[in-house]
């Protein structure tokens, strides 16, 4: 050791140091914005939609869907292919009474502005599908950060939706999983 570091180690502290650092050190933890819960984030036709994360199986591309017979209402129902598993197709579009906006998806150069992706949806009775027309991904929110839905919402919407929450210059509809789940499983049976 050199004769500075002897030096710095006796050198005596202050009580009120002492005093001080135990304070801090004892006092809990002051929460720096924790994200207390996630969500994945979508848009259909012109809503932005988002669902719990525990909802969440996987997202794939599009895929064909197969229509079933005897299924004529607007939440279309059908069947699709995932890696050879087969699984139920619903129209959550359908069923929260969103319009389609198939013009507004593409460019003035006749391309796509975003692909549609098919979100797999973990629920009580197995998987089911659904489509979206963009991703926007996964995002933590705090719960201080939800805002009421507003009556301005469609019916259907508003009965399945449980807050807001702001994404930047989006607002999100935060549906409530286990709302949605019944209302997909309802349309199934």
């Amino acid at each position: 050791m050199s004769g500075r570091e002897d030096c710095w180690n006796d050198r005596p502290v202050a009580d009120a140091t002492i005093d001080a650092a135990t304070a801090y050190y004892a006092s809990p933890a002051e929460a720096e914005n924790v994200a207390s819960s996630s969500a994945f984030v979508f848009r259909i036709g012109g809503e932005w939609l988002a669902i719990p994360i525990g909802m969440l199986d996987e997202v794939i591309g599009a895929k064909p869907t197969h229509s079933l017979p005897h299924r004529r209402g607007s939440a279309k129902v059908g069947i699709l292919s995932v890696r050879g598993d087969i699984i139920v197709h619903v129209s959550l579009a359908g069923l929260l009474g969103i319009p389609d906006d198939a013009g507004e998806a593409v460019r003035t150069d006749g391309q796509r502005r975003h692909a549609p992706r098919v979100v797999i949806l973990a629920a009580a009775r197995g998987r089911l599908a659904i489509t979206v027309d963009e991703v926007l991904g996964f995002h933590s929110y705090e719960s201080a950060a939800l805002r009421p839905v507003p009556s301005t919402l469609g019916q259907a919407i508003r009965s399945h939706a449980t807050a807001m929450i702001s994404l930047g210059d989006r607002v999100v509809g935060l549906l409530d999983g286990a709302r949605v789940a019944a209302s997909l499983s309802q349309v199934i049976a």
